[in-house]
């Protein structure tokens, strides 16, 4: 006899409990596009490469970084570290980010 496997469902657990790493990445880079000058310019540090780290919760440090147009119209590289909380299924927000260039 073969169990049948079920997928999990979201009543398996609450969006409190979830590892969310992947979307506070995608979150980060929202907010990161919100301070460059020309955002739809910006590419990003592939995902696999940028460091997430669940610092507790539905916190999350994210170091980064993208390459984007500066008021000029040269590309440049800025390193970025910032950290992201989700407070509600669906809902993120910012609670710290801090650019450099190397």
């Amino acid at each position: 006899y073969v169990q049948p496997v079920t997928p999990q469902t979201e009543s398996s657990g609450t969006w409190q409990d979830k590892d969310a790493s992947s979307m506070a990445l995608i979150m980060m880079e929202d907010f990161v596009k919100e301070q460059l000058k020309a955002p739809a310019t910006a590419d990003f540090q592939p995902g696999y490469q940028a460091t997430v780290h669940r610092i507790r919760g539905q916190k999350y440090q994210i170091k980064s970084w993208v390459d984007a147009q500066n008021g000029f119209g040269a590309k440049i590289r800025n390193h970025f570290i910032g950290e992201v909380e989700q407070t509600s299924k669906g809902d993120w927000q910012l609670n710290a980010l801090t650019f450099s260039r190397s």
